[in-house]
């Protein structure tokens, strides 16, 4: 299962953009994670964007 969603993300990391899109949310989650032995917060961004027809892309 790995292997099948790294070879869909290389995919995706690898489509080409459209010249332009009408429509972008850019947003951030912040969650707390444990790294070496201690908590920090991050901010996970999350990006979403309709291109034209306004068909929704991820």
């Amino acid at each position: 299962m790995i292997e099948y969603s790294r070879s869909d993300v290389e995919k995706w990391l690898n489509r080409s953009l459209e010249s332009y899109y009408p429509i972008v949310f850019v947003n951030a989650v912040h969650v707390k994670v444990h790294w070496k032995r201690s908590v920090a917060t991050e901010a996970f961004h999350v990006v979403l964007s309709f291109k034209v027809p306004y068909t929704e892309t991820k």
